[in-house]
């Protein structure tokens, strides 16, 4: 019967059309369920994008409080519209700038994500910072040369050129508005065991070799140098004749102000411009004892060779710590404060804490000026686990410029940084900024940086 209907006219017709409702049938079909896993696609990601959502406004939440407040709770819980992101911060034990981030994203329905980011919140006085011109950073030929090294966080505006078997290590490392430039085939950034994370707005080296980059980035933050203008200097001023507004016992330092023995000037008044104060205050084997090291804050033990200075210190004038000529005098300083000169200031021989450095003894140096650095000493072969030379907080608003081998350990903020010596060894040191005297320009100001931004499973 089949074969019958086939061979006829009106059979072929019928099945061809039931052979073409079958076909449209299935195609029908077919398009149905695509349509539906589209559907199911969509809502899905939908679900998932939510969720990263979530996660996103936990991560900016932690941001802004972490900027707020400089610290996170440990853990922490931020409600959207969307859901709920579950916010766990830690924060490193030795480079407390050092935060990790993590934020899980969970939906109303259910949906999870998870974002992780490392964060920098850096003071200015964690890092060495020259960052007050086009070209903060110089040296006999530019750069950074001989076995220099820098060890911490490290800001540079303009070009950072290292020869010889200068390096960069521990980072991170911003250079703005410059290029990084290896122009020896032994200088390096970071280590193969270590890399450090690199921000730069121009170009950076290629040869694996050298440059060791944990992250490469060319967004920079524009960090510009902390001020100290007028303004600041007059409070410093009444800050110091404030803070010595007692009775002492002891007989002050020759060039202080009658009935203020913190203040080093003549006339109760900052001298203009900025820089141009004649009162010194010298620090040499030739100055005579004065003060009360027990009870006084500012005061000089010629025999232990031991400067206290606590809280705020104004010279209206220059600053001399150490013999100019003659043999090295050593300094140990006590207490936490700082001396702030209207005049440059100059360092020959070492200056150390008596005690524990930086939460028992810190000492800090400020001018509108320069300090420069004369201490001559060797030339160690590693840095970080080194007896510094120098340590505290130098601030030079024109520039800082070392004379001769040394290795500092604390924090450097200057408009320029001049290595006029190939061997000159920077170590930063954790947890300065817990303790840094207030008269330290920036004290209180951070640079938010977070980098490593990536989804977790």
């Amino acid at each position: 019967m089949v074969r019958k209907l086939l061979e006829s006219e009106r059979g072929f017709a019928l099945m061809t059309t039931l052979g073409i409702m079958l076909v449209l049938t299935i195609l029908a079909v077919g398009l149905m369920m695509v349509a539906q896993n589209d559907l199911t696609m969509t809502v899905k990601s939908k679900r998932l994008t939510q969720a990263l959502h979530v996660a996103e406004a936990g991560i900016d939440k932690a941001l802004w409080q972490l900027k707020k407040t400089q610290n996170l709770p440990a853990s922490f819980e931020v409600e959207t519209p969307l859901g709920i992101a579950y916010v766990t911060a830690s924060q490193d034990a030795t480079n407390t700038w050092l935060w990790r981030i993590t934020s899980r994203g969970v939906t109303e329905d259910g949906v999870k994500r998870t974002i992780k980011v490392t964060v920098f919140n850096l003071s200015y006085w964690d890092m060495f910072f020259a960052g007050g011109t086009s070209q903060s950073l110089t040296a006999g030929g530019g750069g950074i040369v001989g076995t220099t090294s820098v060890h911490g966080p490290f800001f540079v505006r303009g070009n950072l050129e290292l020869s010889g078997t200068s390096s960069i290590r521990k980072g991170p490392l911003f250079v703005r508005d410059g290029d990084i430039i290896l122009a020896s085939a032994a200088a390096s950034i970071g280590t193969a065991d270590e890399p450090i994370d690199v921000f730069v707005s121009g170009s950076a080296p290629t040869d694996s070799s050298q440059f060791h980059a944990n992250l490469l980035s060319h967004h920079v933050p524009n960090i510009v140098l902390p001020d100290l203008v007028l303004s600041d200097m007059k409070n410093h001023l009444n800050d110091a004749k404030e803070q010595s507004a007692v009775p002492y016992t002891n007989t002050p330092y020759v060039n202080c102000q009658t009935d203020y023995y913190k203040l080093v000037d003549d006339d109760l008044s900052v001298s203009i411009p900025l820089g141009s104060g004649d009162v010194p205050l010298t620090i040499s084997s030739s100055t005579v004892a004065f003060g009360n090291p027990t009870t006084d804050d500012f005061a000089w033990d010629p025999t232990t060779k031991t400067l206290t200075v606590k809280g705020t210190v104004f010279v209206d004038g220059p600053v001399q710590l150490g013999n100019a000529t003659g043999p090295t005098l050593n300094i140990k300083y006590r207490g936490n404060g700082a001396i702030v000169a209207n005049g440059d200031i100059n360092i020959y021989g070492k200056l150390l804490p008596s005690d524990n450095f930086p939460s028992d003894d810190f000492l800090g140096l400020v001018t509108p000026t320069n300090i420069y650095i004369h201490t001559q000493s060797s030339n160690p072969s590693d840095p970080e686990t080194s007896p510094p030379d120098i340590a505290g907080a130098l601030y030079g608003k024109i520039g800082v410029t070392i004379e001769k081998n040394i290795l500092i350990k604390g924090g450097l903020v200057a408009g320029t940084l001049a290595f006029n010596h190939p061997n000159v060894h920077l170590v930063s040191q954790p947890q300065l900024s817990l303790y840094l005297p207030e008269a330290m320009p920036g004290g209180t100001q951070y640079i938010l940086q977070s980098t490593g931004w990536h989804e977790a499973q």
